[in-house]
C-alpha cells in the first residue's frame, strides 16, 4: 500500500508540474522557458528597442524618448529627440552582432534584455551616458543611475536642453 501511495503522489506532482508549465506559457511567461542568452545582428526600432534573432527586444533598465517626442535644444528650439535617440542607438549598434541576456518580459511581450557589443560595451549604459536615454525609474534602472547623473552633469544629449522624461511624455500623449 505504501508503494501505491508514493506512486500516486509522484503522479500528482508530475501532473501539477505539467499544468504549471502550460499555464505559465499561456499567461505570457513563455520566455522563462526560452534561452536566457541570445545573439544576432540587430535592427533598430526606436531609441530603446531592437529586433534581434526574430525577437522584439526592449533594452532593460533604460527609457528613451518616443519617436514622436520633441525636446528643446540649448537655444530653446524644438527638435525630434525621439529620432535622435534612435539614431544614437543605430550608431552604437552598427552592423555588430549583439550578445544579449534576457531579464524578463514587458507588458507588450517584448523581451527585456541587456545587450553588449562584441567588444563588451553595454548598449543601455552607453545610451544613458551619451544622454539619449534615461535610467528607468524603479529597481530596473538602478545600474544606470550613475551614467544618468554623469550625462546630466556634462549636459549632453537630452540634458543639453529641456525634455520630458519619456514615461511622463507617454502619460501626457496617450494616443501616440
Amino acid at each position: 500500500m505504501r508503494r501505491d501511495s508514493r506512486l500516486g503522489r509522484l503522479g500528482l506532482a508530475a501532473t501539477l508540474l505539467i499544468v504549471l508549465i502550460v499555464a505559465a506559457r499561456e499567461s505570457g511567461f513563455g520566455n522563462l522557458f526560452a534561452a536566457r542568452e541570445f545573439a544576432g545582428p540587430a535592427r533598430v526600432v526606436d531609441g530603446d528597442s531592437l529586433e534581434i534573432a526574430e525577437r522584439r527586444v526592449r533594452l532593460f533598465g533604460i527609457d528613451a524618448p518616443e519617436l514622436a517626442q520633441l525636446c528643446g535644444d540649448r537655444s530653446r528650439r524644438d527638435y525630434a529627440c525621439g529620432e535622435r535617440a534612435r539614431e544614437a542607438l543605430e550608431t552604437l549598434v552598427g552592423d555588430a552582432v549583439l550578445q544579449c541576456v534576457t531579464e524578463g518580459q514587458d507588458r507588450f511581450r517584448r523581451v527585456l534584455a541587456r545587450c553588449r557589443t562584441p567588444d563588451g560595451v553595454d548598449i543601455g549604459a552607453a545610451l544613458v551616458r551619451a544622454g539619449w536615454a534615461v535610467a528607468y525609474h524603479g529597481r530596473d534602472g538602478r545600474s544606470y543611475r550613475t551614467a544618468e547623473s554623469d550625462a546630466q552633469r556634462r549636459r549632453v544629449g537630452l540634458w543639453a536642453g529641456r525634455f520630458d522624461r519619456p514615461e511622463d511624455w507617454r502619460r501626457d500623449h496617450p494616443s501616440r
